[in-house]
């Protein structure tokens, strides 16, 4: 699994956990990574995303995806309700609604990461841990046909402006 990857599980986990409350992000990832320096026994559905120390490149790109989010945080979350049609952010999965918002900041502000990656990467992280309880249609989970349609109006939509 490449560096990247993990680094965006670890900036997934912070945005989920920082979702819904008023917690500053910055404290929120300084919590994270402490509390990842603890071994603990815990049951496996309690188990971290992954299972090792985190590499300081690892932890600067989570950083920087954390803080990003947190700073375009209001302008995200627009174009979020304007590409997702008849949805309201408290509608959605908790897990979709932050990977989304993720991977618009990476398509409108990472000029270095192609636009292809990041709604690749979001459908990857949708895969594993995208919800299911209001998206499953006949066993099927569809959060990553949902992640990848608003990305698609969003790169459509923002592609020219970041080339």
């Amino acid at each position: 699994m490449s560096s990247r990857r993990i680094a965006r599980q670890y900036a997934f986990s912070v945005l989920v956990s920082v979702d819904g409350f008023e917690r500053d992000s910055g404290d929120a990832l300084i919590q994270y990574w402490d509390s990842m320096q603890f071994p603990e026994e815990l049951n496996v559905e309690e188990q971290p995303l992954v299972k090792r120390v985190a590499q300081e490149s690892e932890k600067k790109f989570a950083q920087e995806l954390v803080l990003g989010v947190a700073k375009h945080l209001d302008e995200i979350n627009q174009i979020i309700l304007t590409t997702s049609l008849n949805w309201r952010l408290k509608r959605m999965a908790t897990a979709d609604r932050n990977i989304l918002r993720m991977a618009i900041f990476e398509i409108l502000y990472r000029k270095d990461i192609p636009v292809k990656v990041s709604i690749n990467e979001a459908i990857e992280l949708a895969k594993v841990y995208g919800e299911t309880s209001s998206m499953k249609k006949k066993g099927v989970k569809l959060a990553p046909q949902f992640v990848n349609g608003v990305l698609d109006k969003v790169a459509q939509k923002y592609r020219k402006e970041k080339k």
